[in-house]
């Protein structure tokens, strides 16, 4: 885990895991207390576990810990849920199927990383599989799972939307899927999502989804799909009824902790520009021009600075469509005043302005460019030393 400054200077970095182990983070949030909590899986010894682990402001490892059952589990999302001091992670876990297939599983941990508990959701029947691949919290305090059932309905289908409520004490509430028998998703083509928001507008109130498909592609080629719904939706929607099992996840002390050097570095490339973008001298083919004669652009433009990244100049290229007192101006990430590269009257045409950035540390930086004290656009750029 690596923390950065608003302008992308490296803050601290820590690595948590356990020799020999392959040990990978999956999701992150930050809690009331202002402390990170980070979810991942390890998969050593044997099966593979989820790991927790509680990282202060200032990159101290607090606690860490693995959790997880008797066989493989994965997690998705961590959410922090304040009303009871808890985390909440949803995944999928293969120890209560008996099947091998997996189950969908959310699950509650405390601030302290001592107790977890929570839900199996599953199909009544059949070898299936089902899993959580995004989790949100509700403005109402509940949670919504999205991911996908395979062969819920349908023996011998892919995979289909699945989505699931649960209240803040993890009690179900209901669950959908896209209707297998309708005319909206194939149940033979693969269907999952890979992330869901909250949403209200004009009284309605619900869901947005987006996932990828394999239903709408006569080629079985893979779409981007995005949907809304909610509890009482049912075009292309399918209530189900799963099967939830109450569970309590074994934890135990996990691997070590250690401080990793962030190292800044930059990596330079030519930029190329199309033929009919180039600045050119002389006059527009077309156009109707006359010695003595002031030519304008239609627009005024900016173009970005280049190069960028840079160290320690860089150029920047403008476009005025008539004449008029201009301001171009270097702002750093704090909303500082660094530089004032013009600050005079200026013919219409296209201007060139070098910035060097002598005694300025490694940021983000802003320039601004106003015409007649009118702001006309401001645009990012990078100093890395």
């Amino acid at each position: 885990m690596a923390k950065f400054s608003s302008g992308g200077t490296p803050m601290w970095a820590i690595a948590i895991g356990d020799s020999g182990a392959r040990d990978i983070g999956r999701a992150i949030t930050q809690d009331s207390n202002g402390d990170y909590v980070i979810v991942g899986y390890t998969d050593s010894p044997g099966n593979r576990d989820i790991v927790v682990a509680r990282i202060s402001n200032s990159g101290a490892l607090l606690a860490s810990i693995r959790v997880g059952s008797s066989r493989e589990d994965y997690p998705w999302e961590i959410v922090d849920n304040p009303e009871d001091s808890s985390y909440v992670i949803s995944g999928w876990t293969r120890g209560f199927s008996g099947t091998g297939k997996a189950d969908l599983l959310i699950f509650k941990i405390n601030y302290h990383l001592t107790f977890a508990w929570g839900k199996v959701l599953r199909a009544p029947v059949g070898t299936n599989s089902e899993a959580s691949t995004s989790l949100i919290k509700t403005t109402t305090g509940d949670f919504m799972v999205a991911g996908f059932a395979e062969n819920f309905t349908t023996p011998g289908s892919d995979t289909d939307v699945l989505f699931a409520q649960f209240g803040n004490d993890l009690g179900f509430r209901w669950a959908k899927i896209w209707n297998e028998y309708s005319s909206c998703f194939t149940p033979d083509k693969l269907d999952e999502v890979a992330a869901i928001t909250e949403v209200q507008n004009n009284g309605w109130h619900g869901f947005a989804a987006t996932g990828r498909s394999k239903s709408i592609n006569p080629y079985s080629k893979e779409d981007i799909f995005i949907t809304s719904f909610n509890e009482n939706s049912k075009t292309c929607f399918q209530d189900i009824e799963p099967t939830i099992m109450d569970t309590t996840l074994a934890i135990s002390d996990y691997g070590w902790a250690k401080p990793v050097e962030l190292i800044q570095d930059s990596v330079m490339a030519l930029r190329v520009f199309p033929e009919d973008s180039l600045i050119c001298p002389c006059a527009p083919t077309g156009v109707d021009w006359k010695e003595g004669e002031e030519q304008y652009p239609d627009e005024f433009d900016i173009m970005d600075n280049y190069p960028n990244p840079f160290n320690p100049t860089t150029t920047i290229n403008y476009t005025l469509r008539k004449s008029g007192n201009v301001k171009l101006t270097i702002y750093n990430s704090l909303g500082q005043v660094v530089a004032t590269l013009v600050d005079k009257f200026q013919s219409g045409g296209t201007h060139q302005v070098t910035w060097a950035a002598k005694n300025q540390p490694s940021g983000v930086y802003f320039y601004q460019l106003k015409f007649e004290r009118e702001l006309l656009a401001t645009k990012k750029m990078l100093l890395i030393r």
